[in-house]
This record gives C-alpha cells, structure tokens and sequence, in this order.
C-alpha cells in the first residue's frame, strides 16, 4: 500500500474493494484503487491513477519509494512513471492526508463516485525481456517478451515464449513461470521443455546452485546451454502469424 487513509467509499462485503481520491485547487486528481483480498490473491490490487479533470482517470505504474527531507520533516517519496505522458515521473509525498508535490502543490482529500468516473487500462505494450540463442551458433533462437506496464507485483504473469529459427520463430504456450526474488533466476515450463534462466550476476560462480538443482551459470533449454542477446538490438514483426527476426 502506498498511502494509508481514511476511505471515502465504503466497500461491501462482496467487493472489498477501497477507493480514494484527492483533488487540487485547478481541480486536477489523483485516485487510489486497493483491495488486499487475501482470500482471492489473483484479484488482489494496489493502483494509483492521475486525472486532469477528475472524471478521466488513467494509472500511473509503481517505480519506487525513498525517503527524504521537506521543509525540515522527514518525509516518503513515492515515484511513479505516467505512460499516458512518455513515461513522464510522477512523484509526491504525503503530508498529514494529503498529496503534496515537490513543487508544493497541494491535493486535498475529496469524495468521488466511483462509478461517475472512468479508470482506463494500462497500455498493452510488448517489449523483449530475454533474447536467447543456442550457444553452439545453431540457427535457434528463444524470445520472451512481457508487457512494458504491470500492476505490482504481476511482472513476469504476462510472458510470451517464441523459438526456432530466426525466419521462422513460432510461440510456444507455457504452462507456468517460476521467477525468484535473487535478482531474476527465472523458470519456464512447457510442453516442450524448460527454460531455465539463471539471475544475472552468477556468471563468475558456477558453484552456486539454483533452486531446482542446477550449477549452470548460462541459461539452458531442455538442459542445452544458450547464450544472452542483447534484447535492445533485436525487433519483431509478424508475417502471416509467425514472428520473424529484423
């Protein structure tokens, strides 16, 4: 949770489901959408949004938290990235209820209906994660790619798997994801193998071992060693349902 508040709409039962909003003097808003359902995990959520003009609300993606000094108190800098705004940052503090920028404007706790405003989506936008190639030069490549905004904590629920050959790369449905909290050890179940992807940073220890056992310090594929591409020099188009390499 990013800010503790009282709540302006009271959730029932069945929702369970808090909405807050906060509003300036040009009448411009920020809103929170949090419901800690710990009975359904997967609808769990923790949402922060920005309007212009307190009815077109779009989210605004979690970047960090650092703590600071304003005007002689010790305060909790919330970041956030707008990618409706070029991934514009976004960051307050919160001073006695209320949302305060760095250059001092105020947002002031207000009551809102919910369903008289509009939350829009976070966009659908795809970049590479991972770009893996079989490291004895075959002509095989692997290609994850995930959604460039997430909801916190819901990283990685979005990959896709692409593999074959460079002109000719078909997706691959996965059936899990397993991802570590050691700097990124990741594991992809399928039907045709596993993808196993080691935390980067283990590649001058190849005595560590990995929570399913392995000692390998490169990624593998169905235990087949690969080595990392740069994702950056790699782009995607599609022709007749298959994914080609630019």
């Amino acid at each position: 949770m990013l800010i503790t508040f009282m709540v302006s709409t009271v959730a029932s039962a069945q929702e369970k489901t808090e909405y807050k909003f906060w509003e300036s003097n040009d009448h411009r808003c920020f809103a929170s959408i949090w419901n800690n359902d710990l009975d359904n995990p997967k609808d769990w959520r923790d949402e922060i949004y920005r309007s212009s003009d307190c009815v077109d609300f779009w989210p605004l993606v979690h970047k960090k938290e650092s703590p600071g000094i304003r005007n002689g108190k010790q305060v909790q800098y919330h970041e956030l990235v707008d990618p409706y705004k070029n991934d514009e940052l976004v960051t307050w503090y919160e001073d006695e209820g209320r949302i305060v920028l760095p250059d001092d404007k105020i947002f002031e706790r207000v009551l809102l209906a919910p369903q008289k405003v509009t939350f829009r989506s976070l966009p659908e936008t795809r970049v590479p994660v991972h770009v893996l190639q079989l490291a004895d030069g075959s002509d095989f490549y692997l290609y994850v790619d995930d959604y460039k905004y997430h909801r916190p904590y819901s990283y990685y629920r979005g990959y896709n798997l692409l593999a074959g050959p460079k002109n000719n790369l078909k997706q691959i449905p996965i059936n899990d994801v397993a991802y570590y909290f050691d700097g990124g050890t990741t594991y992809i179940f399928t039907d045709q193998g596993t993808l196993f992807i080691p935390a980067k940073g283990y590649e001058n220890q190849p005595w560590h071992m990995f929570p399913r056992g392995e000692k390998s310090s490169v990624p593998l594929w169905n235990g087949k060693p690969l080595r990392r591409l740069d994702p950056k020099l790699f782009s995607f188009i599609e022709r007749d349902g298959k994914k080609m390499r630019e």
